[in-house]
């Protein structure tokens, strides 16, 4: 099985019809090849707080946040397994200087570079300092 490391930049297009492109929905069929996403425990905040601002904003229904809670259960997504005081590294704060990216970003790609998997994000930043620092990104 191929694992790639999944930006919220990418799954959160997936809830939003005006927000998708073919990038995302490339990504989001990977899954039935066999692929299988790897996320930094951020990612699991971020993706409900995409969901509660869609609904603050009537974008979204209470019962889409759900449906769309249950598609992410029901994918092959696995969450790191790193305790909040082991992500206080000084490699975050590195990424962060060099490349002038947010702390989330940079969880996004330090896990990328320690599993060695490619990076599947819509953010230019974000992909501007994985080709810097020779990251892969993921082309579906």
């Amino acid at each position: 099985m191929k694992t790639f490391v999944l930006d919220c930049s990418v799954s959160s297009a997936w809830c939003f019809s005006d927000e998708s492109d073919a990038y995302s929905d490339a990504v989001r069929h990977l899954f039935t090849d066999s692929w299988n996403a790897l996320v930094p425990p951020i990612w699991y905040l971020e993706t409900l707080n995409v969901l509660w601002g869609a609904e603050k904003r009537k974008r979204l229904a209470p019962e889409e946040s759900a449906h769309f809670l249950r598609l992410f259960n029901a994918l092959p997504i696995t969450g790191e397994t790193l305790g909040l005081k082991a992500a206080l590294k000084m490699e975050l704060l590195l990424l962060v200087r060099m490349y002038d990216i947010s702390v989330h970003d940079a969880s996004y790609l330090d896990l990328a570079i320690r599993q060695g998997n490619p990076l599947a994000t819509r953010d230019l930043r974000l992909k501007s300092a994985a080709a810097a620092i020779g990251v892969k990104t993921l082309i579906p």
